[in-house]
């Protein structure tokens, strides 16, 4: 039988349209997350995470009989081509004073959920877009180092880390958690719809509250 594989993304790149939006009221198991409206990042030049999971293995009658696992989400950075003022003031750690803008010690952390775009393509040569929406977000100040010019212009480049802890699955009706079939609750880390994906074309515009399709 001949493999198919038509559907399937042969190569991701180029994130870009770099998007926050801040958690305003947590979820709780019968009630959805409520997000504060969307603000834009400045010009993204990369995102990475990496898996933050730790398994324990149970032996008995001289083999492995169980791995239990526990996900812990992720973490990783968010690359920028300068610093974002507004993106800092919002977490904290900027603060606008009488004239200019002061450094300032880090009270608290505001959770949020990131947006942005990647290209992806199949063999078709035909380049689409993805939209992804990143949950449970917390940010830390970037670190900073200016180089001075030499034969060529030495760029400072910014990069924010991050832990992606997830926020709840929620039911077919966007409210009450839901459970599978054993009672179990899952976390939703990221959310991401392709073109021909119900709601693409506004998918950007608001933080969306991740649910579990209607039976039947």
């Amino acid at each position: 039988m001949a493999i198919s594989k038509t559907g399937k993304t042969l190569i991701s790149y180029n994130v870009k349209n770099g998007q926050y939006a801040l958690l305003t009221t947590a979820s709780t198991p019968t009630t959805a997350p409520v997000f504060a409206s969307v603000a834009s990042l400045t010009w993204l030049t990369k995102f990475s995470k990496e898996k933050n999971l730790a398994t324990t293995e149970r032996y008995g009658d001289g083999d492995l009989q169980l791995l239990l696992v526990n996900d812990k989400g992720f973490t990783g950075t968010i690359g920028m081509t300068a610093r974002d003022e507004e993106y800092e003031e919002a977490l904290g750690f900027l603060l606008d004073l009488d004239v200019g803008s002061a450094e300032v010690k880090q009270l608290l952390i505001k959770e949020h959920a990131i947006y942005f775009e990647s290209e992806y393509m199949g063999n078709d040569g035909d380049p689409k877009v993805k939209k992804t929406w990143v949950y449970g977000v917390t940010a830390t100040a970037p670190s900073e180092t200016f180089d001075q010019n030499t034969e060529n212009i030495n760029a400072t480049t910014i990069e924010y880390t991050i832990t992606i802890r997830g926020i709840p699955l929620k039911d077919s009706t966007g409210t009450a958690d839901y459970t599978n079939t054993n009672g179990e609750t899952l976390k939703v880390f990221t959310y991401s719809k392709k073109p021909t994906d119900t709601g693409y074309a506004t998918f950007g515009d608001t933080c969306p509250v991740p649910k579990m399709a209607a039976e039947g």
